[in-house]
């Protein structure tokens, strides 16, 4: 049956057999929603009096893996998919992360409830990209003022800035998860995340496979989803019949 709704205890999630053994995807998903506030309340954490609202949870990567007896690494690309497919969104409070269950009323409520749980995410939303856009803002403001009166350094005191980074063996792709910057530059060339990360098991895979190190993999990283894109948009050249061919 895929209608209708299953009503669980929340003692379930203190249960031993819950807690017997390493977490599935699926069971994961459930314990987000087992251990997602049912009304909005005031925790503190690092002594920082924090607001988790209905539908919300403040728990770590670290406590997560801890309780899915996951690695950390796994942990950070499962709420990435999860990110990725807007079944959960995570926002920052004073550098603790919370997050928050997308349409978790329609999943706990009546049909009643449903559409102010609707207004309710489309206000977080709202929230988080008004605080997103914000922010560059105020760093663009503070740049300009610093070029406005740069300091006055001795010749002297010149040091050279730029330095070689190491070169690197191939990131694991078990623990790798891609940067904000590449993130941004993927949406720029209309490649997904989950593109991103397939791309990136190649990249890896291939590299490693012929024992070759780089200093920016980020970069490597690009070069190689951009010969793809190219190798794809490129039409190939019609196949010349040698002369004579016509006479057999």
């Amino acid at each position: 049956m895929t209608k209708g709704f299953v009503k669980l205890n929340r003692q379930l999630f203190d249960h031993p057999l819950w807690n017997s053994e390493r977490f599935t995807k699926g069971q994961a998903w459930v314990d987000l929603f087992g251990k997602a506030n049912y009304a909005s309340k005031w925790i503190i954490v690092r002594g920082i009096k924090v607001e988790v609202k209905r539908g919300e949870t403040c728990r770590s990567e670290e406590t997560l893996a801890r309780d899915w007896r996951w690695s950390r690494g796994k942990v950070r690309r499962f709420l990435f998919a999860l990110e990725c497919d807007k079944m959960i969104t995570r926002r920052q409070y004073n550098k603790i992360g919370i997050i928050s269950i997308c349409n978790y009323c329609c999943f706990q409520d009546s049909d009643a409830c449903i559409n102010t749980a609707m207004v309710q995410q489309t206000e977080q939303q709202t929230e988080q990209q008004t605080e997103q856009q914000t922010v560059p803002k105020q760093e663009g403001k503070e740049i300009k003022k610093e070029r406005k009166n740069p300091p006055i350094v001795p010749p002297e005191d010149i040091k050279p800035t730029r330095t070689k980074k190491p070169l690197t063996d191939p990131p694991d792709i078990e623990t790798w998860s891609p940067s904000d910057n590449l993130l941004k530059w993927g949406k720029s060339k209309d490649v997904s995340p989950k593109e991103i990360l397939i791309r990136a098991e190649q990249c890896f895979d291939y590299f490693r496979s012929k024992g070759r190190q780089l200093a920016d993999w980020d970069a490597g990283l690009r070069n190689w989803i951009i010969r793809d894109l190219i190798k794809t948009e490129t039409p190939q050249k019609p196949v010349k019949e040698p002369p004579g061919w016509g006479l057999f």
